[in-house]
């Protein structure tokens, strides 16, 4: 009996590092120390002019104890130039949460930029459209990936006699995921 229950104790030992591995990947839990998180975009004038369509991006950091430091923030057009890079001091943010001075995004913090706040009222000539955004975050630790997601925002266009823009109701949303397109999993 005291063979049987060695072996089984053995056994499970064996399988809890590799149940463990399968379940941090199954749930979702992907962690690293840095990542770039790629994302789509588009920003025009519709409708007449009627319409404005613009981006926000949501920045959202689901780990509950590690901060995440965002590095760098550049727009491309399509034809894969960059047209704005934020290196040190980032745009700010709609809601407050980044911005010039703050580049942490804290354990469980969301942060919203909207296209516009960065490329202006304007829509963007047909031949740059669409756009590409990439975002570099790093960590003093290995926290959760940084999610990054995208709504596609469409809302009413109003043109003040004074020329100034305003934009009016909302007309549709639609959400995109992001994607991660590095991350480095190894402290060196």
């Amino acid at each position: 009996m005291k063979k049987i229950l060695t072996g089984l104790f053995g056994l499970l030992l064996a399988v809890i590092p590799i149940s463990a591995a399968f379940a941090d990947a199954a749930d979702g839990t992907a962690r690293a120390y840095s990542g770039t998180v790629a994302c789509g975009g588009n920003q025009v004038v519709r409708n007449g002019g009627k319409e404005f369509q613009g981006a926000v991006y949501v920045l959202r950091n689901y780990d509950p104890k590690i901060a995440i430091k965002i590095d760098r923030i550049r727009f491309f057009d399509s034809h894969g130039v960059v047209t704005h890079n934020f290196t040190g001091v980032l745009p700010t943010f709609v809601n407050g949460v980044l911005g010039a001075g703050d580049p942490i995004l804290d354990p469980n913090q969301t942060a919203q930029l909207r296209s516009w706040d960065v490329l202006g009222m304007a829509s963007l000539p047909l031949a740059n459209r669409p756009i590409q955004v990439k975002i570099d975050w790093s960590a003093h630790g290995k926290p959760l990936l940084l999610e990054v997601g995208l709504v596609r925002l469409a809302r009413e266009r109003i043109v003040k006699p004074s020329g100034a823009v305003k934009l009016g109701a909302e007309r549709s949303r639609h959400l995109y995921e992001c994607r991660t397109i590095r991350k480095k999993t190894h402290k060196y």
